[in-house]
């Protein structure tokens, strides 16, 4: 456990008031700048966070007034910035989130993009759009929505903030991504052409990965064992990954990243069976974004490369 807590991980900002989320990122850079480090941070304050109406700012003033407050507190200082995790996957009123209108999703659209600006436009900050997972949704869906989402600003996408899936899958996966962002930048409408190697990626946006919990890659779960077997929801015998690294040796990953904790719940999974015991742990798992220990210390033991 010691050795997982000594791994560089990301900083989530989710305070709803923005003047604590200020104090906690200048905190966050006056630590990584004793360090000679780069901060990670996690912008987690969307209206309808997560496709929940309690969650998040409270409209588009609100967020961006946060938004601004972040901006200021970071300045000139060397900053990472993962923007709203599932923003794009969850976007209200698609088939994803049952929350929300066609207004609500341009409103999103509009938020992020402006976020992009906004924190773009500091002279040494990086900045990353949700590009979710292979699979969830389609590549091409998920590229429209980062170009609509301003990924001509940014410095590109992250993958697998919300999953187990193995790295070598995702610079993959990430790859075509990239190449389909590229299509449907330069013409909306247009089918995206498959690029599953690093050959001619010059112009692409590049990404950066979530390591934290996908060691062991992906749940299986035993056929029939479950009625819903929740496989995103905790999955058992995971391990943490590769640790965070620039050194990606491939031309389109920028980085490796901690972005998730990784013994953070997912959720009460209760895998179909009704009550609030997980069958898979036989106990009552914490709520989603609950620190749990025990699962931490088994990504701990699980770890590929071993901690």
């Amino acid at each position: 456990m010691r050795k997982l807590a000594a791994v560089p991980r990301a900083v989530w900002l989710g305070q709803t008031d923005a003047a604590e989320a200020a104090r906690t990122a200048s905190a966050a850079l006056e630590a990584a700048a004793r360090q000679d480090a780069v901060p990670v941070f996690v912008t987690d304050h969307i209206p309808l966070r997560a496709c929940n109406e309690d969650g998040g700012a409270a409209d588009s003033a609100d967020y961006l007034a946060w938004i601004d407050a972040l901006a200021s507190a970071v300045g000139d200082r060397r900053a990472v910035f993962v923007l709203e995790p599932n923003s794009l996957a969850e976007l209200p009123g698609s088939p994803d989130c049952s929350l929300g209108d066609a207004a609500d999703q341009r409103a999103r659209l509009r938020m992020l993009a402006s976020a992009v600006k906004r924190l773009g436009a500091l002279p040494n900050t990086a900045v990353y759009l949700d590009g979710s997972l292979d699979g969830w949704p389609s590549p091409e869906v998920t590229a429209t929505r980062l170009v609509d989402a301003g990924i001509a600003g940014a410095d590109g996408f992250y993958l697998n903030v919300s999953g187990y899936q193995k790295t070598d899958q995702l610079v993959a996966y990430g790859t075509r991504l990239a190449a389909c962002v590229t299509t449907k930048s330069s013409a909306r409408g247009r089918a995206c052409a498959d690029a599953g190697t690093d050959a001619g990626t010059a112009g692409l946006p590049h990404f950066v990965i979530d390591t934290s919990r996908n060691g062991k890659g992906e749940w299986t779960p035993p056929a029939g064992r479950y009625k819903d077997p929740q496989d995103w929801c905790n999955p058992p015998g995971r391990g943490a990954g590769v640790r965070p690294t620039t050194h990606t040796g491939s031309a389109l990953v920028d980085a490796y990243l901690w972005v998730r904790p990784a013994g953070m719940s997912d959720d009460r999974c209760d895998r179909g069976e009704g009550g609030p015991t997980d069958p898979v742990y036989g106990v009552v798992p914490p709520y989603g974004g609950t620190w749990w220990p025990e699962l931490a210390l088994q990504r701990a033991k699980n770890a590929v490369p071993p901690l």
